[in-house]
């Protein structure tokens, strides 16, 4: 086997191993900004529904800014 051919075996090794690295980042990360997302909408239905703004940040770990800015952009898609 030529040494061209080793490296060339290794490199596309590494370029393996690197796709599957982003592919399981990338499949956290969207898991995380989901489940962001999720939360985010549930504390809007809570303020929809006419419940203290301190249980929709304890129930939903938000903090007061985050829940307020919702719903100033409610308009906006979550």
């Amino acid at each position: 086997m030529k040494l061209e051919d080793v490296a060339q075996a290794y490199k596309k090794e590494g370029i393996e191993i690197g796709k599957k690295q982003g592919e399981e980042r990338g499949k956290k990360i969207g898991e995380k900004k989901g489940e962001k997302r999720g939360i985010m909408k549930t504390a809007l239905s809570m303020m929809q529904e006419g419940l203290d703004l301190s249980l929709i940040e304890r129930i939903t770990g938000l903090s007061e800014k985050e829940i307020l800015n919702l719903q100033n952009n409610s308009s906006s898609s979550l």
